[in-house]
C-alpha cells in the first residue's frame, strides 16, 4: 500500500494466484525504507487483501482485509530531528 512520500518499497508489490479448496500458501515480501531518520511522516506498513471467488461463469468479491504490520522498537534508529 501507498504511504507517505512513498518511502516504503515492497518486492514484490502484489502478486496474484489461485488457491483450490482447503489450500494456504504463503508469501513472503521484503519491505524496505530509505535510509534516513524517523519522521513525523511515518506509519505502519499496511498489507491489503482484495480476493475473488471464482466460479464457473462468475467472479464474486470477498471484502477486503487490510493488515497493519507492527514494527516493534528499532534498534541504533538516531530520533528524529525537531
Amino acid at each position: 500500500e501507498e504511504c507517505p512520500g512513498e518511502r516504503d518499497f515492497w518486492i514484490p508489490d502484489h502478486e496474484h494466484f489461485k488457491l483450490a479448496p482447503g489450500e494456504s500458501r504463503n508469501v513472503s515480501v521484503t519491505i524496505a525504507r530509505d535510509a534516513g531518520r524517523m519522521d513525523t511522516g511515518y506509519r505502519a506498513p499496511v498489507l491489503r487483501m482484495d480476493m475473488d471467488y471464482l466460479g464457473p461463469a462468475h467472479r464474486y468479491p470477498i471484502p477486503r482485509k487490510t493488515i497493519v504490520i507492527e514494527m516493534g522498537p528499532l534498534a541504533n534508529v538516531p530520533p528524529a530531528a525537531p
